[in-house]
């Protein structure tokens, strides 16, 4: 009989103090990480850092740090850490810088690194939230007809700014005739939405409030209305 198989825990990482000397008993190459070493310290912590970073601060076995270069290698390790995140996800998809930010914030780098690293990926051309926001808003409007305002607001909740969200949105729906959109959307309400056609006020308002949801403006929206319930 087979018996299920169970990962063992893995062991509880050790941090290491930077208020404290270090003496730094190994240097092994990554093994998941080419170009990269495995710091090893009488602690038994562990950092890993760029194999250039420890030849410019010329590591060694049985060195020992005083706290300063402790806090110097903790934040290289740091800054490794996240670029080595950020590389592997924006080669996965596209995100906002503010995005990228968040992620980064969330898995404990510090503002300064996240912001440093936010910084290095643009230089790379892996963010541009110039080009992410015009796709983002392209692609939202591939779904149901929507106004301005919701692709505006769902570009905002990606963390572009107004000012780039607004101007992407009104590209992204240049070709889009407003009053034909809401048109369809209301049309598609009134025939799949269980409605007492005999409450004519109740169909009008929640036509108008389906196509405000998806953003037409208030005057788009009336006449849409009025034309669909003729």
């Amino acid at each position: 009989m087979n018996r299920p198989r169970t990962r063992k825990p893995s062991p509880e990482r050790i941090p290491l103090d930077p208020d404290e000397p270090a003496t730094l008993t190994r240097l092994s190459p990554s093994r998941k990480h080419p170009g990269q070493l495995v710091c090893t310290f009488d602690s038994g912590a562990t950092l890993r850092i760029p194999a250039d970073a420890a030849r410019a601060h010329a590591l060694a076995a049985g060195a020992v740090l005083e706290p300063r270069h402790v806090r110097e290698l903790l934040a290289i390790a740091d800054r490794a850490a996240a670029q080595s995140y950020a590389m592997n996800l924006l080669t996965a998809r596209a995100v906002s810088r503010h995005q990228l930010l968040q992620k980064l914030r969330r898995r404990n780098h510090t503002p300064g690194t996240a912001a440093a690293v936010a910084d290095r990926m643009s230089e790379l051309g892996l963010i541009d939230d110039e080009a992410f926001a015009h796709a983002a808003a392209r692609t939202i409007c591939l779904g149901p007809p929507a106004g301005v305002r919701l692709v505006e607001a769902k570009l905002r909740a990606k963390g572009i700014p107004g000012d780039l969200a607004s101007r992407a949105a009104k590209a992204a729906l240049a070709e889009h005739d407003p009053m034909a959109d809401a048109l369809r959307l209301a049309r598609r309400k009134l025939r799949t939405a269980q409605i007492n056609a005999k409450d004519v006020t109740a169909v009008r308002r929640r036509l108008a409030a389906a196509l405000a949801r998806r953003g037409f403006d208030p005057d788009v929206t009336r006449r849409a209305v009025e034309t669909v319930l003729k």
